[in-house]
């Protein structure tokens, strides 16, 4: 399926092994590889008290090799990362992060190294007219943030998580566009 779909940007490939956290005063939460709500009680959210009475501001993409992404999720809650208001575009995080959004305020902790190359995003930047990926509705400037069950978040990791997928069967796409995030799914040509 790798033909399917094309990215944007150059990146240099990295592994870090550390299990990132997140820490309100002495409340503190390992995350796992995956997708965590930051605020809410759904079942991603993020356990931390702090957290709990805030609504859900932002997604936190952690990959099998620590290294997280930040993404807002919502317009309407300002999201400031060491003091600064983000906009929606993903933005890699690195240990001593301080994130702030309503009244909270949460550290993010990693053993990995502080001078880590800048991550760029997964990001679509060409659709092929009548291809599956024109068919399930993608659009240039969208984030690939999971492939099937599986979290990228480097051109890389989705080129391996597709080139892993069948050719014969449905392929779902969770994408951030904007403030949303939304799953599509890629048929394969000529499948329903």
């Amino acid at each position: 399926m790798s033909s399917l779909l094309a990215s944007a940007a150059s990146q240099t490939p990295r592994r870090v092994s550390a299990q990132p956290s997140l820490r309100a005063g002495d409340d503190q939460f390992s995350l796992a590889p995956g997708v965590h709500a930051l605020g809410g009680r759904a079942p991603d959210a993020v356990p931390l008290a702090a957290l709990q009475s805030q609504p859900r501001a932002a997604t936190l993409i952690v990959s099998d090799e620590g290294v997280t992404v930040l993404q807002r999720t919502t317009a309407s809650v300002v999201v400031r990362v060491d003091g600064e208001p983000i906009g929606i575009a993903p933005i890699e995080l690195r240990g001593g992060t301080r994130i702030e959004f309503g009244e909270c305020r949460v550290w993010f902790e990693t053993e990995a190294p502080s001078a880590l190359s800048v991550v760029t995003v997964p990001t679509v930047s060409v659709i092929v007219p009548r291809s599956p990926a024109d068919r399930a509705g993608l659009e240039v400037g969208d984030v690939i943030l999971q492939v099937g069950e599986r979290v990228v978040l480097t051109r890389d990791e989705v080129r391996e998580a597709l080139a892993d997928a069948s050719l014969e069967m449905p392929l779902r796409l969770t994408l951030g566009r904007g403030a949303n995030r939304l799953s599509v799914t890629l048929r394969p040509p000529g499948g329903a």
